[in-house]
C-alpha cells in the first residue's frame, strides 16, 4: 500500500511539473510577445538626445550672442540718403506691433544710437520668427495647428508621455520634415527682410540675407538636440516676475552686464530681445537662462529716443499697456549667472 500511494504521488508530481512547465512556457511566449510588441511601440519613437543636457544650454544662449555678432556688421553701415527720406518705410517699420507697442525709437539717421537701436529691433524681431517658425517639436505639422502648446500642456502632466508623442511626431517622414525646416528656414530669412528691405541697397539686401541664413541655420542646429531631448524645454519672451531675474541688452562686447532682479530694476514695459529657456516637468517650470531686455532707462535708448522730436505724452496710453503686461507675467524664477545661466524653478502656467 505504501508502495502504491508512494507511485501515485510520483505520478501526480509529475503531472504537475508538467502542467506547471506548460504554464512557465505560455507565460514565456506571453511575455516574448510583450517585449515584441513594446520593442515595436519604442520603434516608432525616433529616440531621445543622449549627450550632456548641459551643453544645450550653452548653445541656446551662444545662439543669440552669435546673432549679435554677424547682425552688428550688418547694422553699422549708413543706410543711403534715400533710405533715410523713405517716409513710407519707415512708417511700416513703426507700425509694428513690437515698435509700436514697446514705444522703441526710431530716429531716421545714422548716428550711432540710430543704427544700434535698429539693431536691436531686428534682434527681437528675428528671435521671435526663429521660435514661432524654428522652435517647433516637429515639422510634420504647421506652426499654426498648436501642437507645440498642446505637447507643452501635457508634458506639465505627464512628462514621460509628452516625450514619447514628441518623439513619434518627429519618427514620421524624416525626409519630409528635413524638407519642410529647409522652407521654413527661408519663409523666416524672408519675413525678417521684409521688415527693413526698403531701406537696404541691393547689395545691403544680399549681405543680410547671408547673415541671416547662417544664423538662422544655427538655429536650426541648436535646437535639433534639444526638441529631441526626453525632458521638454520651451523658450518664451515674458516679463519676469518681482522675484525674477533678467539681464540688459548690450552690445559691448567686452562687457559682462550683471543679472538684475525684476522688483527693483525693471521696466514693465522693457523690450524682451532674446528669450529665456526652461524645462517642463512635473507642473513646474524650471529656469535654465534669463530674458535679455532693453529697458527704457538703457543708455541706448536713452540715446535713441533723445533724436526724436518731442511730443505731449499720454500717460493713460501708457497706464493701459502696463496693466496689459503686467496682466501677461505672473511667474516666478529663481537666480541666475552672469552668462544668462539660470537655476530655479516655477509653476507652469502654460506658455
Amino acid at each position: 500500500a505504501a508502495e502504491s500511494g508512494l507511485k501515485h504521488s510520483l505520478s501526480t508530481t509529475k503531472e504537475n511539473a508538467k502542467a506547471l512547465e506548460e504554464k512557465n512556457s505560455n507565460l514565456q511566449q506571453l511575455l516574448d510577445n510583450t517585449r515584441a510588441r513594446l520593442n515595436t511601440i519604442e520603434g516608432f519613437a525616433s529616440g531621445f538626445y543622449e549627450g550632456d543636457e548641459g551643453s544645450l544650454i550653452d548653445d541656446f544662449t551662444g545662439l543669440w550672442q552669435f546673432a549679435k555678432t554677424e547682425l552688428y556688421s550688418q547694422f553699422n553701415v549708413d543706410f543711403t540718403t534715400e533710405a533715410i527720406s523713405n517716409g513710407s518705410a519707415w512708417t511700416n517699420l513703426k507700425r509694428y506691433d513690437l515698435v509700436r507697442n514697446y514705444h522703441i525709437p526710431l530716429p531716421c539717421s545714422n548716428t550711432p544710437p540710430a543704427k544700434q537701436i535698429r539693431l536691436a529691433i531686428i534682434l527681437a524681431i528675428l528671435a521671435r520668427e526663429i521660435d514661432k517658425y524654428i522652435f517647433q517639436p516637429c515639422y510634420i505639422i504647421p506652426e499654426d495647428a498648436r501642437i507645440r502648446k498642446i505637447l507643452g500642456d501635457l508634458a506639465m502632466t505627464d512628462s514621460e508621455k509628452e516625450s514619447f508623442c514628441r518623439s513619434v511626431l518627429q519618427s514620421i517622414n524624416t525626409q519630409a520634415q528635413e524638407k519642410a525646416l529647409s522652407s521654413t528656414i527661408q519663409t523666416v530669412i524672408g519675413r525678417v527682410l521684409s521688415y527693413f528691405d526698403d531701406l537696404l541697397t541691393e547689395a545691403q539686401h544680399m549681405s543680410m540675407r547671408s547673415s541671416l541664413e547662417k544664423i538662422v541655420r544655427k538655429a536650426a542646429g541648436v535646437w535639433q538636440p534639444i526638441r529631441h531631448a526626453k525632458r521638454r524645454y520651451e523658450p518664451d519672451f515674458e516679463q519676469p516676475g518681482p522675484d525674477e531675474y533678467w539681464l540688459p541688452f548690450t552690445l559691448d562686447e567686452n562687457s559682462r552686464p550683471e543679472a538684475q532682479t525684476a522688483q527693483n530694476t525693471q521696466d514693465e514695459n522693457a523690450l524682451t530681445i532674446f528669450p529665456r529657456l526652461s524645462v517642463i516637468e512635473n507642473n513646474r517650470m524650471t529656469l535654465h537662462t534669463v530674458v535679455i531686455q532693453l529697458n527704457r532707462s538703457s543708455p541706448l535708448f536713452c540715446a535713441a529716443s533723445s533724436e526724436l522730436p518731442k511730443a505731449t505724452s499720454n500717460s493713460s496710453v501708457v497706464r493701459v499697456m502696463a496693466k496689459t503686461l503686467r496682466s501677461k507675467s505672473a511667474n516666478s524664477k529663481g537666480a541666475n549667472q552672469p552668462d544668462g545661466h539660470l537655476n530655479g524653478t516655477r509653476k507652469a502656467s502654460g506658455k
